[in-house]
């Protein structure tokens, strides 16, 4: 590996390497993305080299707007120049004719007419360069108080589409290593996804939006048979480079690279080094390459968010513990994955809960220190298993591992709703949300809590303002109508359901039970036992949770014919069983005598 620090402590950019000179002929580069590329850098440096030192970028205006190009040929002149000359001084005033725009004091009259001055000019610039190298180290040792940050998405600019994985992957690594360190404020990936390529002048407005002190930034190009991952931390207060660094590597040699980054980013500002990291290339068993590729890329399948998409994450995982078996972060993600089907509603748990317990309790084996697996395994024990204490046990260590993991306080505050402790659930939700700001999902379990606490206005106005952000989410109409229905909002509830059974996927059972009940306490009887129809002829077809059939019939009037339901959902543990008193429908059965004996049973919240 060759590593190559672009930047002194103090912000000024280092020499880069000079190309050879290459024919004028047919050497246009047309847009900011092929200038950085053909430069190795970013498309901000390259936009501020332009404004500062004076690129030879060219523009093409348009009778609304502009479009930019430069040649090959002037920026390797640009380069040549910069790296073998000094600055101008502020006398000096281009030669006539001078064909180099970018670099005029190359043949000024000035350097042509005093030489002695010329000369003494390098003696003094010499001179400042052997200063600034004796007192590197005093600068060095003077990182900038910053205590929260956000990583942009890493741009893809290999020219290869197929490699976007790689982006996606070393950013979702380098965010996990960040988190880990407690005395830093890291912004969670589902909120900085959405900001692939910004343009420069964009940061400090990203800065604003996500409440961060600074932004980390960069790209992978090629380079050679190689990749080189440039990478730079920026103060988003005052627009400064703060560090920045080139890592070349060959595509095979990427383990271990997040943590590289993350830990010389960490030297950069003033705070300490993650608690919990762990260097993946010092394991007893190094990773193999090609099962860190098939990771990556169980992350891209993920964040599709579908059924299908978490089946095929999964399978990627497992085919890269196939090929290392001490690969602990791919069974923690595996553990995560196999937890999402519980939101799908088709699947019966105990085809994915124990699976999902398997791959946590190995990734833990593995190596103790991963929060994801303490944090799923906390989920499963609660919801699956009912052991309550020991789900907490799991769940706060996780949080001690990694108090910026988002997605940990987001399934405490769940736990903490379910086990009958609001408030602490509040405050765990607006913690994942100050984590993960931009994030549907995050506004949406706090409007859970607010929900479960009987906070419905706060709730409403939630669920409303990610309606608004993503109208197309089944599951913020579901919550909407959830909430307007334990506010006595009928007519209100009614169309979100609605809409929520159509944009779910394969006419989500619970949603349809949740319609049914609405239907039924409306007077829309007709309506609600068609739902129940429907949803007794899917069961014939796939799983179908039982609470979904007892709550219709709640809402019918027909709490007998729930019975059965109720023993089949205790005996499948239907994930919603253990929610039953914050269920608008099927809270009306734990007060009922013929399902005392049911709910008294351990495990239940009581």
């Amino acid at each position: 590996m060759r590593e190559v620090n672009r930047f002194s402590p103090d912000g000024e950019e280092s020499h880069s390497p000079v190309r050879d000179a290459r024919p004028s002929g047919e050497d246009r580069l047309d847009s900011w993305k092929e200038i950085a590329e053909y430069l190795k850098r970013s498309v901000r440096t390259v936009r501020r080299w332009e404004a500062e030192e004076r690129l030879p970028v060219h523009r093409h205006v348009h009778q609304n707007a502009g479009t930019v190009y430069a040649f090959r040929h002037e920026l390797d002149a640009w380069l040549t120049s910069r790296t073998s000359q000094p600055a101008p001084s502020a006398q000096e005033e281009p030669a006539v004719g001078a064909p180099d725009v970018a670099a005029p004091w190359r043949k000024s009259r000035f350097a042509v007419k005093r030489p002695a001055v010329f000369v003494a000019v390098v003696a003094v610039a010499a001179l400042l360069c052997a200063m600034i190298w004796q007192f590197r180290s005093v600068l060095r040792v003077t990182p900038v108080a910053i205590g929260s940050l956000a990583v942009l998405p890493l741009t893809n600019l290999t020219g290869d589409p197929s490699q976007a994985y790689l982006a996606a992957g070393l950013t979702d690594e380098l965010i996990t290593e960040l988190a880990q360190n407690s005395t830093l404020r890291v912004i969670s990936r589902t909120s900085i996804i959405q900001y692939k390529e910004v343009p420069p002048n964009r940061l400090p407005e990203i800065a604003r939006e996500l409440n961060v002190d600074a932004v980390v930034e960069g790209s992978i190009v090629r380079s050679g048979t190689g990749l080189r991952i440039n990478a730079q931390l920026i103060d988003a207060r005052s627009d400064n480079h703060v560090w920045a660094q080139t890592y070349d590597r060959e595509p095979n040699d990427l383990v271990g690279l997040p943590h590289d980054v993350a830990r010389a980013i960490e030297k950069a500002v003033d705070t300490t080094p993650a608690v919990g990291s762990r260097d993946p290339r010092a394991a007893a068993q190094p990773i193999d390459p090609d099962a860190y590729t098939l990771f990556f890329k169980s992350l891209v399948s993920a964040s599709a968010g579908t059924q299908e998409g978490f089946q095929d994450a999964i399978t990627y995982c497992r085919h890269a513990t196939e090929k290392a078996p001490a690969f602990a972060a791919a069974y923690a993600r595996m553990s995560l994955y196999y937890l999402q089907f519980s939101f799908f509603g088709n699947i019966a748990p105990k085809q994915f809960m124990p699976p999902a317990e398997f791959a946590a309790r190995r990734a833990i084996e593995l190596d103790d220190s991963l929060p994801e697996a303490h944090a799923v395994l906390g989920a499963v024990l609660y919801r699956y298993r009912w052991e309550w204490s020991e789900s907490e046990e799991e769940f706060r260590r996780a949080l001690t591992l990694n108090s910026n993991y988002a997605e940990g306080h987001r399934m405490f505050s769940a736990f903490l709703s379910t086990a009958g402790r609001p408030a602490e659930a509040i405050a765990e939700a607006q913690r994942a949300r100050d984590l993960d700001p931009l994030s549907v999902q995050a506004a949406l379990n706090l409007g859970q809590a607010y929900r479960v606490a009987g906070q419905y206005d706060q709730a409403i106005e939630l669920f409303r303002s990610c309606r608004q952000k993503d109208p197309r989410l089944a599951r913020v109409h579901y919550q909407l109508g959830h909430a307007y229905m334990e506010k006595g909002m009928p007519r209100d509830g009614i169309p979100e359901f609605e809409t929520a059974v159509e944009l779910s996927h394969h006419r989500n059972a619970i949603f349809l039970s949740s319609l049914g009940y609405a239907y039924a306490r409306a007077g829309r009887t007709g309506e609600a036992q068609t739902i129940l129809d429907e949803l007794q002829a899917l069961g014939d077809r796939e799983y179908v949770p039982p609470t979904a059939i007892a709550r219709l019939y709640v809402g019918l009037g027909d709490k007998r014919a729930a019975h059965p339901w109720i023993e089949k959902a205790f005996l499948e543990r239907d994930l919603d069983l253990i929610s039953t008193h914050a269920d608008i429908g099927l809270a009306q059965l734990r007060s009922d005598p013929d399902f005392h004996d049911i709910f008294a049973r351990p495990g239940l919240v009581h």
